[in-house]
């Protein structure tokens, strides 16, 4: 009777392998479902950071390998999903869950794709050094832009980050950047046009940065930062302002960063752009390297959101934190 069954057992066994491998031929098992993510709430002081109120955030953790490293992100306006994108050339997507009685605070996290890696025009895999993707931007026409450094760049992704690839034509100037000090703000308005901030390249406070019209020209900006502040992330607010997301680190004092907004009116070829601080994430704030910004409108308030890159080091941590913009005192 053993025997019958230990023969019994191997037979569906044989027969379960067989059906598995005529399945894997025709196509038809389902792919990998996307690994999942732990949000770990994240705390944070009492009061306003200047004009900033915090809206709740997370430490997100992932088993993937994949997983981190995060120096762009998109939250859909309609409030669909997420998009980050880390800076070894990998993207996914998140449905980002909002409280029910707010509608302002964050609540949770949940991943909708697995991690994937970015495509270049040739339809293969980007690697390094070609795989340093810093920042992104949705186009009106749902076409997302991919400025990376190292091979200083811009790459058009039509139909989404898994669509068609093309090269975009760069700024002057662009190519010359240092590899580490490229193109890592980047955002569109509304009209088709970009407003891309460079990092570094040159000395002082003002750094490059350029516009781009609706035509498809492009126009040469200088932006001033506040030292040691350099910008990582831009995004831009319903009304056409701009966020800028900059960042600071200390050996002493370890990562800070400043939200400064730039006026719609005073973005325009050939001017110097000068931004009025929001607020400042210092100690005892929740401070990592963050690299990533994005805006959501909601119920008349406007929520950024913000992703830190934590270099695939195991004492940084990957944080999505929200915050709300408060209106200027009297």
């Amino acid at each position: 009777m053993v025997f019958s069954s230990v023969m019994s057992n191997h037979a569906r066994l044989c027969c379960a392998v067989i059906a598995m491998l005529g399945a894997l031929a025709a196509g038809s098992v389902a792919a990998a479902g996307p690994e999942p993510v732990r949000a770990v709430p994240v705390t944070a002081p009492e009061g306003a950071a200047g004009r900033l109120a915090y809206r709740g955030g997370f430490a997100l953790q992932s088993d993937d390998e994949r997983f981190g490293g995060f120096s762009a992100l998109h939250w859909d306006a309609e409030g669909g999903a997420a998009v980050a994108i880390s800076d070894r050339g990998f993207w996914t997507s998140w449905r980002l869950m909002l409280e029910a009685d707010t509608a302002t605070r964050l609540a949770g996290v949940e991943a909708l794709h697995p991690m994937r890696p970015l495509l270049g025009p040739d339809g293969g895999r980007v690697r390094m050094p070609y795989n340093d993707s810093e920042a992104v931007a949705r186009l009106p026409d749902g076409t997302f832009v991919v400025a990376f450094e190292s091979v200083n760049r811009l790459w058009r992704y039509e139909g989404g980050l898994g669509g068609v690839v093309m090269a975009m034509a760069a700024p002057e100037g662009l190519s010359r950047l240092p590899t580490n000090q490229g193109l890592e703000a980047l955002t569109a308005f509304a009209d088709g046009r970009l407003l891309a901030i460079a990092e570094g390249g040159e000395r002082g406070v003002w750094l490059p940065a350029w516009l781009r019209d609706a035509g498809g020209d492009w126009h040469r900006l200088r932006y001033r930062r506040t030292a040691p502040f350099r910008p990582t992330a831009a995004a831009t607010l319903p009304g056409g302002d701009v966020v800028v997301l900059e960042r600071r680190f200390s050996v002493f004092e370890g990562f800070a960063s400043r939200l400064v907004r730039l006026a719609a009116a005073d973005i325009r070829p050939g001017a110097d752009l000068v931004g009025d601080e929001l607020g400042r994430l210092e100690r005892p704030w929740p401070t990592e390297n963050f690299e990533g910004l994005a805006v959501h409108s909601q119920k008349n308030e406007t929520i950024l959101l913000l992703i830190s890159d934590d270099n695939y080091n195991f004492f940084q941590r990957t944080l999505l934190l929200a915050f709300s913009i408060l209106p200027p005192m009297e």
